[in-house]
């Protein structure tokens, strides 16, 4: 009788605990605020761009931007994660786009690997969805939407729209989180990037279940053997998304170095500066003993290019005379047809010459007489 009052008083505990729960479990099931859509933008937007040819228009189908380069789209209300915690984007472009949110653009733009995705060309409308439950999102005011295309780029924006997600989902958003691998960085060949869910180290989450398996396994009789099973079982799923990561890795360097033709060969943070070099040592003049280098991307690239291009000299920016001038990304520098100079924050720094030949938009020989 006893045994039967015990179960019967812990069945109305765990019954009334779970009634009490449920409010919390669906939270934010209704909770959705619409800040773009096909009949136009809402109160509250702003549009910055540095490159005055940037355009937002509104049409009958969205919004369409004509994006040149990077173009910010900022809403200027204030909110956070506890009352928002999901951004969905629907949308579709013509050229490949990397998209970054951002807590507040106006001070430091701060964001971490997890605001940012890229977005493939495509001729149909993609939903798409950001998380925005991060410590840089706790109170958000100037919140920032970025859109950056190497080329320009024709956006159409059918819908901008924040919501709360319920318990289930902001669960699977942690374990999302969890398997999401930073991407590649000068610093991966020497640290490991831990874990991370929502914007912190997956060890504090883990920490707790560990310390208490292990004393389960180590201390009692009756749950120690289950414990060690579960510690087992924990060692797994880490192990599992360490061998995730290395995977991802040598993926992403096939998919993007070994796979492509020469032409459209990147490696990690190098970009296809590389195949540059490959197309600068077949392309320059041959009669060429330097090169004046000028790139705002890499300080690296220079000392990467004097090696390559051994016996060749490489100049690092000391341009004004006479010269072969190799211009690899630099948005900053120009071709100016009419005196037929190269300019630098619309200032002259060469003599007169010519540009023999084109890698892409940013990346040229100019040869000054």
């Amino acid at each position: 009788m006893r045994t039967s009052k015990k179960l019967h008083i812990w069945q109305v505990l765990l019954v009334a605990a779970a009634v009490a729960t449920l409010p919390w479990f669906a939270a934010g099931l209704s909770a959705q605020k619409i800040l773009l859509d096909t009949t136009g933008v809402r109160p509250g937007w702003q549009v910055v761009s540095e490159d005055q040819r940037t355009d937002a228009v509104v049409a009958a189908e969205g919004v369409w931007l004509k994006n040149f380069n990077e173009t910010n789209f900022v809403y200027t209300d204030r909110f956070g994660y506890r009352d928002y915690d999901r951004l969905r984007l629907v949308l579709k472009t013509d050229e490949e786009i990397r998209l970054t949110i951002i807590p507040d653009i106006t001070t430091t733009a701060n964001y971490t690997f997890e605001n940012q995705i890229t977005i493939p060309a495509s001729e149909s409308v993609e939903a798409v969805q950001l998380s925005l439950h991060y410590p840089n999102f706790k109170s958000v005011e100037n919140f920032g939407i970025k859109f950056f295309s190497a080329r320009p780029a024709n956006i159409l924006i059918q819908e901008i729209s924040l919501s709360r997600a319920a318990f289930w989902g902001r669960m699977a958003q942690a374990a999302a989180d969890y398997f999401r691998v930073a991407p590649y960085s000068p610093f991966t060949v020497n640290v490991m990037a831990t874990p991370r869910i929502f914007g912190h180290s997956a060890f504090l989450y883990f920490l707790p279940g560990f310390l208490i398996l292990t004393a389960a396994a180590l201390f009692s009789r009756r749950f120690g053997r289950r414990a060690l099973a579960a510690l087992l079982m924990l060692w797994f799923v880490t192990d599992a998304r360490m061998n995730y990561e290395f995977l991802r890795y040598m993926t992403h360097d096939y998919q993007t170095w070994v796979k492509p033709a020469a032409p459209q060969k990147t490696l990690r943070t190098y970009g296809n500066f590389y195949s540059f070099l490959d197309w600068l040592r077949v392309h320059r003049p041959a009669d060429a003993s330097s090169l004046i280098f000028y790139s705002s991307d890499n300080l690296h690239y220079p000392r990467i290019a004097a090696y390559y291009l051994y016996p060749v000299r490489v100049q690092n920016q000391q341009g004004g005379g006479p010269g072969v001038y190799v211009v690899y990304q630099d948005r900053a520098i120009s071709y100016n047809e009419q005196d037929k100079r190269l300019y630098r924050l619309e200032q002259p720094f060469t003599g007169p010459g010519e540009v023999t030949i084109v890698f892409d938009e940013n990346s040229f020989i100019f040869v000054s007489r």
